[in-house]
Parts: structure tokens; C-alpha cells; sequence
């Protein structure tokens, strides 16, 4: 084969291979996850890739059985969504305060792992999350 040939392939490779690169970058960012209520896509984007951080969470026993609420927050999006784990069944739901009231809102059903969609959590807004066990309710703070 001709250098000049084999040269050039190369540098076009080379070339493509950039302006893919940049062109993936971008529209990465671009399609990235959004913070539409109730949107649970979101939250195993952010908990899979781990881009957030657990400004509250609860823990306590029942016999041997270890449970945890968290409330997890992303910074980008000031977007936060409710996780449960125990060795128990329970309800997860997140709660949020605005202007004086108080909403339940993304209750998910009864399982030894939850999480709920992920919802504003922009100033005034205040939110925990909560999960019901055998007739008792335990929350985080507010965040």
C-alpha cells in the first residue's frame, strides 16, 4: 500500500475520531437528566453514577433487621428523590414544605428497596423523605 494512502487514512481517522469525541461530549451534556417531578429515570441516573450526595438520612432496627431512609440531593439540578433499604418491607414517599403547607407526593409500595422520582427541591421548598414500617413512620430532616 502507498504511504501516502496509509498517511492519510490515518490523519482522517484521526480526525473523525476528534470530531466524534467532541461531538459526543456535548451532546451528552446536553441530553443529560433533568429534574421533571416525579421522574425516577433520573434518579438511578444520579444514583448509578453516584452525582449526588445525602444531606439527611434516618436509620433504626426492628429485631435484627436493619433499615435507611435517605434523602439524596443533586447540586446541578437542586433536584432530590427519597431511597429506602432494610432488612424489612416499607412504604417510601418524600414530603416537601412550601409556603406554610405540607405535601406527600411519589409514594412508592412496600419492598426491602425503593427509591422515588426526583422532584425540585429549590428555595422555599424544604423536603424528607419518609418510609411507613410495621404501623410507624420514620423521616429524615428537612433539607
Amino acid at each position: 500500500m502507498n504511504l501516502r494512502r496509509i498517511a492519510a487514512s490515518l490523519l482522517s481517522g484521526a480526525a473523525l475520531a476528534t470530531i466524534l469525541a467532541v461531538g459526543t461530549g456535548s451532546a451528552a451534556q446536553a441530553a443529560g437528566p433533568q429534574c421533571d417531578n416525579g421522574d425516577r429515570s433520573s434518579a438511578r441516573f444520579w444514583s448509578d453514577t453516584g452525582d449526588y450526595y445525602t444531606p439527611v438520612r434516618r436509620t433504626w432496627t426492628n429485631g435484627t433487621s436493619y433499615n435507611k431512609v435517605e434523602l439524596r440531593f443533586n447540586e446541578d439540578s437542586q433536584c432530590a428523590w427519597g431511597v429506602y433499604s432494610g432488612g424489612r418491607r416499607a412504604n417510601l414517599y418524600l414530603e416537601y414544605r412550601e409556603d406554610g403547607y405540607r405535601y406527600q407526593v411519589d409514594r412508592r409500595s412496600s419492598s426491602r428497596y425503593a427509591y422515588t422520582g426526583v422532584w425540585s427541591d429549590q428555595e422555599p421548598r424544604e423536603m424528607r423523605a419518609c418510609a411507613a414500617d410495621a404501623g410507624r413512620v420514620y423521616c429524615t430532616g428537612w433539607y
